[in-house]
């Protein structure tokens, strides 16, 4: 999971102006941090 979502934030960090995708690469680590310590409640995919 957390392979998949260091996936997007490098596909979701090349585009946008310097600041909006600053704004948005910070999020992105603030919620993979959170996965990593078992804070974030996740919703399994459909199998």
């Amino acid at each position: 999971m957390i392979e998949f979502l260091k996936a997007i934030f490098f596909e979701l960090a090349t585009y946008g102006p310097p600041a909006e995708r600053d704004e948005l690469r910070q999020e992105l680590r603030r919620r993979v941090e959170q996965i990593e310590r078992g804070e974030a409640e996740l919703i399994p995919a459909v199998e």
